[in-house]
């Protein structure tokens, strides 16, 4: 539907509702704190006191309707869902008996009027099926005033005549709820209609999802596009029917604007958002949220630790939806990876000294394909400062390792030979004579089975030396003295 600023914008100045106005409030869904969560209000038009429950299904109808699309399902815990009932003297809405667009402009056909909280009425710019409220930012100000922190405003309006609008606010007849997941695209994501009627003098412009061009270089949305796609796409082809390319026909243009996808969301309500679009929603959700929630301890501090004790140290990462694996966290201490770890919880044993810890958390999805401005991704970094311990005897939790488990081979100047029976973090640490450390390679993530360690650099000087390799999971550890030479 077109957005309702471009038909009516004197609309949108009509003064504000009273705020005697009598509302309740409830609570649909909530899966994150407000402030971490793309909020839906859903304001209730048209319906009379006794109708709170009537107003409650339809909302809970409104909210399905959402998670109807693949995409926004995809990243349902996103969103919380809530509902305000405001209470109108009359039931329904101002013109629900004009059927037709010459109706509207008829003034000798008398319009049948309701008295209701927001106004809600057809034919507005004498099209019949334009259904909007008096005022936007009257209803925006008025929801902001009970949650401060909506996002998305939809009004529902107490008719079974279809109807709706888009703009600041979505609104909608009480038995059409797929038109505001269409009109939200619109107000909250900013997509434009893909309808290719001829609308003359319909400002036009090029939107995330339509463009004038018609080369496969200048199109905006070309790495969706595969290489057997031919562009411009053929329309009257079926085999294109399902795939990303440039269709003629969008922004109420029969030629000359193109648009992603045969059908989408902003073409039918009964599609689902193509992947041009689909992605462009899940940036918008990742404009608002992060895919980081919360941290352990405050990386604002520095944490400190003993040599030889465990540092724990913990992220929350957002679950998109029910089932979700997509945000995954990969962990760097000092800018190395370390491979394996990667879970929401790190407990590793560091060396004596300062050390970088890095919990990286990134959402990995394939429904978004270009992130320019990183907004999948997020991090936190811990400053830990590691005292030192005691030598050779350090560590009170180490243990020795059972017998024909871990197991330290040949020792040469070049390196040392390990037989390791799991997979998993090791730690191999170098000592003199004297008991004094004189090496220690860190944490690595090594493979099951016999394998050859190569020491850095020089390698190693002759003499006596003690080798102590330590395994993260259960700090067993295995030790060997050896004679360089």
């Amino acid at each position: 539907m077109k957005g309702i600023r471009a038909l009516f914008p004197a609309l949108l100045l009509v003064g504000a509702l009273s705020s005697a106005v009598a509302q309740q409030t409830f609570v649909l869904s909530e899966h994150y704190p407000r402030s971490q969560a793309v909020n839906v209000v859903f304001v209730a038009d048209g319906y009379t006191e006794p109708m709170f429950e009537n107003f409650r299904t339809d909302a809970a109808a409104f909210r399905d309707a959402f998670l109807a699309d693949s995409t926004l399902s995809a990243y349902a815990n996103f969103f919380n869902y809530y509902g305000i009932f405001t209470v109108s003297a009359e039931a329904g809405a101002t013109a629900e008996n004009i059927t037709n667009d010459a109706q509207c402009a008829d003034p000798s056909i008398v319009k049948t009027t309701s008295n209701t909280a927001w106004g809600s009425s057809y034919c507005r710019s004498n099209i019949q099926r334009l259904l909007y409220v008096n005022s936007a930012s009257a209803v925006q100000n008025y929801v902001r005033g009970v949650i401060p922190e909506a996002d998305v405003f939809i009004v529902i309006v107490n008719s079974t005549r279809y109807g709706g609008g888009g703009g600041a606010v979505a609104v909608a007849n009480r038995t059409s709820p797929q038109i505001v997941v269409h009109e939200t695209g619109h107000s909250f994501v900013g997509l434009a209609d893909e309808y290719d009627t001829d609308y003359p003098g319909y400002n036009t412009v090029i939107s995330v999802n339509i463009t004038s061009n018609s080369t496969r270089e200048t199109v905006h949305w070309n790495y969706w596009i595969e290489e057997s796609t031919p562009v411009p796409t053929p329309k009257d082809n079926s085999a294109y029917r399902n795939v990303i390319g440039v269709f003629e026909g969008a922004g109420y243009h029969s030629t000359g604007w193109y648009r992603p996808k045969f059908n989408c969301r902003m073409r039918s309500n009964s599609a689902h958002f193509c992947s041009v679009c689909g992605e462009a929603w899940i940036l918008k959700l990742y404009g608002k949220v992060s895919p980081l929630v919360s941290f352990s301890p405050d990386p604002a501090g520095v944490v400190e630790a003993t040599e030889g004790e465990s540092v724990p140290l913990s992220v929350a990462v957002r679950v998109p939806a029910e089932n979700s694996r997509t945000v995954r966290v990969q962990w760097e201490v000092d800018g190395s990876i370390l491979p394996g770890v990667s879970g929401e919880t790190f407990s590793g044993f560091l060396s004596a000294g300062d050390h970088a810890v890095r919990a990286i958390v990134q959402d990995t999805t394939p429904l978004v394909r270009r992130d320019a401005n990183g907004l999948l991704r997020d991090e936190a970094v811990w400053t830990v400062v590691v005292g030192q311990g005691s030598a050779i005897d350090a560590g009170p939790a180490a243990r020795p390792a059972p017998v024909a488990e871990l197991g330290v081979g040949e020792v040469t100047r070049r390196g040392l030979r390990l037989a390791v029976p799991r997979s998993g973090l090791h730690r191999v640490e170098l000592f003199g004579a004297d008991g004094k450390r004189i090496g220690d390679l860190g944490w690595h993530d090594f493979s099951a089975g016999e394998q050859f360690l190569q020491w850095p650099g020089n390698g190693l000087s002759a003499g006596n030396v003690l080798v102590r390799v330590t395994r993260a999971a259960d700090r067993a550890t295995v030790e060997k003295r050896a004679v360089v030479e």
